[in-house]
């Protein structure tokens, strides 16, 4: 092949830039285009995936082999059917650009006729016709407007300098006819900044040097301040001296033109971009030996080391020349095999590179055929995939090393299918722990082999494999061949072996290690049970003064109550601890038994309190210092007895003849309220109710719609201000009423309160539990029931929305009170509230939907504060509330 080539670029031959042109068209066609291979007998024997899915299916796989005409009977008589039969029949190649009703759709078809069948490359064009269609009836709109009307032109004098626009002139740019007056300027100051030097040069040089087919392309200032592009066309008109002294012309929108333009050049750009970066390179070759290279694209330079131009016609070298030796015979036999099936093919092989490189490279090929079945050409892609295969190779070796560590683990090591769980391989370590052979193992799963006996656990080992990919050190209990049971930590994970999911799984026995800890931990027990139970205030401490136990009377003489304080830090709990007390505690670490009869103690709150103390080391096993031991009394009572008995007797005769004034003042005030509430508010309320009920009992055909529902809300609201006065009431009474303490059984209580409620509960389906010791509480018997009533009808009115109401009663004895709980599963509320609602008229809820009046957990407040208790509750929006009463013992 000559060329003309220049020192710097080869240009490129007539031939080569044919070839390029066709396989980039053939390219963009594979990737964009609609691709089936019809039978004689009308069955698809090969889909693309881009027909698939305009044919309306998931994958090709759904329609191969299959009929057409069965699977789209709508096409039948349609312009595709008669076209495929007449590619069929006259062997003659058909284009076809035709609407299908069915999917209201348009495609485009080219159909290939062969003796075996048809070969039919589509595209869907739907929205190009529609969008032809809507260019074509605008053209013409236009058309005859301008011939009707004169829309868009312009006629400019130059004498005066004066324009007439047309209206549709205005109206392109988005004005009325009367917003721009007849004059150059208003042209001119609509040009854009860029444009205008350029648009009035070439007017001047057209005005000047005349010439046919006037065009002036700028952009031109719409009303909304946007930029459209205007092509301007015009002619001059001349005096009788052959001076121009007017131009007319019109003005025409080719924005989309312009956009169209720049959109096709992004395209070429990115086609271009795309074939320059890819990470490899496209070809297309003769079928020979030598596989000829009528094409390659400059992906050749940076995967070869050879330029384009040495491999095209085999100018300076084959490719097949590049072929590792060992390699070219297999290529040759896998490509021909391939095309005798008519097929693509995919080869992976070695090529040595112009410097000497042996690389790895992937093929990706197929055959282009003529009309007549004739091979005319092979074209593909070549990748670089040496890192790949060095991975792999990596891979084989990682596996064998890990192979060796399997076997020779001291630890039970198994490996499993994930679908199945059967065990694929086990290790030696394996077969010690559970007394099985190897081959007794293999193909079986851990639970027909009995190893791990509760198959909840394995069945919940397997879900988190399969939803984490892991598990890690699941401790359960191994069933040797033996029947022998022991203790073993069990860890899973999902990993790729051998390009396979498996599940690796390691046991490691810890039998004896639970014995010892279950010895060590007897041991501490024992100790802790000792000091807790221990009748005098004594505490335990590490070498950081951390909490390792404590006695229930040091818990009360420091008044740390239910507090957990086990491993936390003494100077946490008591920041006030002074130095000198710190110094006591180092001494006692560095071995010194210390004790004091009576010393004094400055609390953080200001009070003094009185000790007897005593600090003992203790020692480790090995004899090394562990901690400290503390012993204490508290002797501030008996300090304070004499100057408090003193005080007391002082101050008794006062306060009493004080209190007994306040409480008959507050009497009167309880009656007098307690009178005012009975009469002057609940009589006219009576009134209220009574003559609304009479108006809707006896003149209720004179009232309409909207006055029966004022009367009902009238009604409405005296019951619920009835309902308010009975609640202040009960409250008022609670306050007067002597506090009467005796021996209450809480159990029996709450039983007669819940047969109380029998009827409701019942009606509704509420399951009510108790669980309440059977035991006594010091408390006032009608305050104890009005605060558990009072519960009860709060859990029941909060769980009417619930599916099923669940409602608790609990308790549990504390060493001086007994604790008593109401629990439901109703809407709860948000703990912010929390100290809210125990307050008179608050609620957190909407009258409309959970009537009530705010008052009923005061009264609980009220009734517990007046007994030495206290109530407080756990919630949580929308899980339900728990009520708690704390009742003196």
């Amino acid at each position: 092949m000559s060329r003309d080539e220049s020192p710097n670029q080869p240009a490129k031959t007539t031939k080569e830039l044919e070839t390029i042109s066709e396989l980039l068209v053939s390219i963009v066609e594979r990737v964009n285009d609609g691709f089936v291979a019809l039978d004689k007998n009308w069955r698809y024997v090969y889909v693309n995936r881009t027909a698939a899915q305009m044919l309306n299916r998931e994958k090709p796989e759904d329609l191969i082999g299959k009929h057409i005409w069965t699977e789209y009977p709508e096409g039948v008589g349609q312009p595709f059917y008669h076209a495929y039969y007449k590619a069929a029949e006259t062997q003659e190649t058909v284009y076809l650009e035709e609407y299908y009703e069915p999917w209201d759709r348009w495609f485009e078809n080219r159909i290939y006729p062969s003796p075996d069948g048809l070969t039919i490359y589509f595209t869907e064009i739907t929205e190009r016709k529609r969008a032809e269609r809507t260019r074509f009836v605008a053209e013409e709109r236009l058309r005859l407007a301008v011939k009707a009307a004169n829309v868009g032109l312009w006629d400019w004098d130059l004498r005066t300098n004066q324009v007439y626009f047309s209206s549709e002139w205005k109206r392109q740019i988005g004005y009325e006819d009367h917003e721009i007056s007849n004059d150059f300027s208003e042209w001119q100051s609509r040009v854009h900044p860029e444009d205008l030097e350029s648009a009035l040069r070439t007017i001047q040089e057209f005005i000047a040097h005349p010439y046919p087919n006037y065009q002036n392309e700028f952009r031109f200032r719409h009303k909304d301040g946007s930029y459209r592009w205007i092509m301007a066309q015009a002619d001059l008109l001349f005096d009788e001296t052959g001076k121009a002294i007017r131009m007319l012309g019109s003005h025409i929108d080719v924005t989309a033109r312009k956009q169209a333009d720049e959109t096709l050049r992004e395209n070429q750009r990115q086609l271009d971009a795309l074939m320059d970066n890819l990470p490899g390179l496209v070809y297309r070759c003769s079928n020979d030996p030598d596989w000829t290279t009528r094409f390659v694209s400059d992906g050749c330079r940076q995967l070869t080391g050879y330029a384009p131009e040495d491999f095209t016609d085999n100018a300076q070298l084959a490719f097949a020349n590049i072929i590792h030796p060992d390699d070219r015979e297999r290529v040759w036999a896998e490509v021909q095999d391939t095309l005798a099936n008519d097929a693509t093919y995919q080869i992976t092989y070695r090529i040595t590179t112009a410097d000497g490189e042996v690389k790895w490279v992937w093929e990706h090929g197929t055959g282009v055929w003529n009309a007549a079945g004739e091979l005319l050409f092979l074209e593909g892609l070549v990748l670089d995939v040496t890192e790949r295969k060095r991975a792999e190779e990596k891979l084989h070796e990682s596996e064998q090393r890990f192979s060796r560590i399997f076997h020779a683990s001291p630890v039970a090591i198994a490996l499993s299918r994930p679908a199945d769980a059967r065990l694929v391989d086990v290790n030696e370590a394996m077969e010690v722990l559970t007394g099985y052979s190897r081959s007794e193992l293999l193909g079986h799963t851990s639970h027909e082999l009995n190893l791990y006996g509760k198959p909840q656990i394995r069945q919940s080992n397997i879900q988190e494999i399969h939803r984490r990919g892991r598990f890690n050190n699941v401790e359960l209990q191994l069933r040797r061949k033996s029947g022998e049971i022991r203790d073993v930590l069990l860890s899973s994970e999902l990993i790729e072996l051998g390009g396979e999911k498996t599940v690796l799984s390691m046991v490691i026995d810890i039998t004896e290690r639970k014995q010892i800890q279950a010895a060590l931990q007897e041991s501490e027990e024992r100790l802790r049970l000792f000091i807790e139970h221990a009748p005098a205030s004594l505490a335990m401490f590490d070498r950081e003064m951390r909490y390792l136990a404590a006695s229930h009377r040091w818990l009360m003489d420091y008044n740390l109550g239910e507090c957990d304080i086990i491993g936390r830090s003494h100077y946490e709990i008591f920041p006030e601890i002074p130095d000198r007390w710190r110094e006591v505690h180092r001494r006692g670490l560095a071995g010194e038994v210390q004790k004091v009869d009576e010393d004094d103690f400055l609390r953080a709150d200001g009070t003094v309190q009185w000790l007897r103390w005593e600090v003992r080391p203790w020692y480790r096993a090995d004899g090394v210092i562990g901690g400290i031991v503390i012993f204490t009394e508290d002797v501030t009572e008996r300090k304070q007895a004499v100057e408090e008995i003193r005080q007391l007797n002082a101050d008794l005769e006062q306060r009493v003849a004080e209190r007994t004034v306040e409480l008959e003042a507050k009497n009167r005030e309880l009656e007098t309220f307690t009178y005012s509430v009975s009469h002057d508010l609940k009589a006219p309320l009576r009134g209220i109710d009574g003559y609304s009920r009479l108006l809707l009992e006896d003149y209720l055909d004179q009232v309409d719609e909207e006055g029966r529902s004022f009367l009902q809300n009238i009604r409405i609201a005296a019951d619920q201000m009835n309902q308010l006065i009975d609640d202040l009431l009960a409250y008022s009474r609670l306050e007067r009423r002597p506090l009467q303490s005796e021996r209450v059984n809480p159990q029996k209580l709450t039983q007669s309160l819940v047969a109380e409620r029998a009827a409701e509960i019942k009606a509704r389906e509420v399951t009510v539990t108790l669980s309440i010791p059977d035991t006594t509480v010091t408390a006032d018997p009608n305050g104890l029931a009005m605060a558990l009533r009072n519960l009860l009808d709060n859990a029941l009115k909060f769980t009417k929305q619930a599916e099923k109401a669940v409602i608790e009663f609990g308790g549990r004895e504390a060493d001086s009170s007994c604790i008593l709980w109401v629990r439901d599963n109703g809407i709860g509320f948000d703990m912010k509230y929390h100290d809210r609602i125990l307050e008179m008229f608050q609620r957190l809820h909407r009258a409309e939907d959970y009537p009530g009046t705010g008052i009923g957990l005061a009264i609980v407040h009220k009734a517990m504060q007046r007994m030495g208790g206290r109530v407080w509750a756990e919630s949580e929006a929308g899980q339900g509330a728990t009520f708690y009463l704390e009742v003196p013992k």
